[in-house]
């Protein structure tokens, strides 16, 4: 059992909790804090300025989000999305934008649950049913200003769309016509060609809403509850209230005691380490991992393409990674040009490349006792890189450590330099 706080401890956090908001409130006044808003904030003053008013309507969304917040689906910044409401009240209101399915689920589960001869189902399958609308789900739950959720009720009824669709925000975003500080127009014809192409896919998920909601109103699910305070996002969020609470920053980590000790490895390690043989991965393999592992860098290289490290193509960069699953690596890093701007540029290589870098610029500098400066591929040039690796397709390189060493000693050269 905890010990009771004192009055006196009680009157000391009421006082320094009162400290505490009228220090915050001083600071998005001055606009030095801006990740929360209110009435007295840089960009409420100058909404009253351009609105002639100064009286606000302000819900808790607002003030939750940052005064340079945007809405997804209009584009429009919190200065262009308040206007005056009927009371000529400065309204800043936000809204929470959410698929309708939760509440199709919950419609449904109700109505097949009472047409039972004898109901079966219990609060375990009503669980079930909730926590399975995010599944068919078409987006996540989403803030959006609220002439932008009023457009999507106007778009529905325009495009004859079902009652329980709902657009999402980037279709809002095709539909609507901005202006200013005042409520929406929308497109009809595009909202009537955007249900047009949504119809089919809300149908089926329409029927695999029925088919949960049956499963859980014959209470046929498989959906068991834990102990709420075994939880862990519930224990990590109750730990992390305690501590700030207490304004106890970082103690978490000396509650547990001294770090453990990592195993210390010579910083030539990486390169002394033999990849075997790999498997090849099929087509389709290779597509699943780029299409959906790494869509960006997927489409943007051609098949042509070649890492200017490794000459492999993409597909031959796909391998498998720690978990045995296949991954597609492609990212952009600084390597060392001493004929560009600031004696780098920034290249595109495979993963493995980059990898490479890292470890060539690292153990470079263990052997300089200065200061580097860009981090450490960009003390290495892509022809280092192309001259030290080994490599094969669908596996990390193996090294070429004859050259590695004299790599090194011009690495450590230019950065005595």
């Amino acid at each position: 059992m905890g010990t009771e706080e004192a009055p006196d401890e009680i009157a000391s956090d009421e006082e320094a909790c009162e400290l505490a908001r009228t220090t915050l409130i001083a600071a998005i006044e001055k606009g030095t804090f801006t990740w929360m808003d209110g009435v007295m904030s840089p960009i409420s003053m100058a909404l009253s300025a351009r609105l002639g008013s100064t009286e606000f309507d302000m819900n808790s969304w607002w003030v939750s989000t940052p005064q340079n917040y945007t809405c997804p689906a209009c584009g429009r910044e919190k200065i262009d999305i308040a206007r005056l409401n009927t009371s000529k009240k400065i309204m800043c209101h936000l809204v929470e934008h959410h698929d309708h399915m939760k509440d199709v689920l919950k419609r449904r589960f109700q109505e097949i649950s009472v047409q039972r001869t004898v109901v079966v189902a219990d609060e375990r399958a009503e669980k079930f049913a909730k926590r399975s609308a995010t599944m068919i789900s078409a987006y996540e739950n989403t803030l959006i200003c609220v002439d932008c959720n009023n457009a999507d009720v106007l778009a529905k009824k325009a495009s004859t769309a079902h009652r329980d669709f709902s657009f999402s925000p980037q279709e809002l975003f095709k539909i609507i016509k901005s202006t200013p500080n005042k409520s929406h127009e929308i497109d009809i014809n595009i909202a009537k060609t955007i249900w047009a192409e949504r119809q089919g896919t809300f149908e089926l998920r329409m029927k695999i809403a029925d088919r949960i909601a049956e499963i859980a109103a014959n209470n046929e699910h498989w959906f068991q509850p834990g102990n709420f305070n075994c939880n862990p996002d519930v224990i990590y969020q109750r730990a992390s209230a305690f501590v700030s609470h207490k304004g106890a920053y970082g103690v978490l980590a000396l509650l547990s005691g001294p770090p453990k000790a990592k195993p210390i490895r010579p910083v030539s390690s990486w390169r002394n380490i033999s990849h075997r043989t790999p498997t090849s991965p099929t087509s389709n393999e290779i597509e699943h991992a780029g299409l959906v592992g790494n869509p960006k860098y997927w489409n943007m290289l051609s098949e042509e393409w070649k890492c200017p490290g490794c000459l492999r193509n993409k597909r031959e960069i796909v391998r498998k990674n720690k978990d045995g699953e296949w991954m597609f690596s492609a990212a952009t890093g600084f390597f060392f040009n001493p004929k560009s701007n600031w004696n780098k540029e920034e290249i595109l290589t495979c993963g493995d490349c980059l990898e490479t870098a890292k470890n060539l610029g690292k153990e470079a500098a263990s052997h300089f006792e200065g200061k580097i400066r860009g981090g450490y591929t960009a003390q290495v040039m892509i022809q280092e890189i192309q001259s030290c690796v080994l490599p094969r397709s669908h596996t990390r390189h193996n090294i070429d450590n004859s050259k590695t060493e004299l790599i090194l000693k011009n690495i450590v050269c230019r950065l005595s330099i």
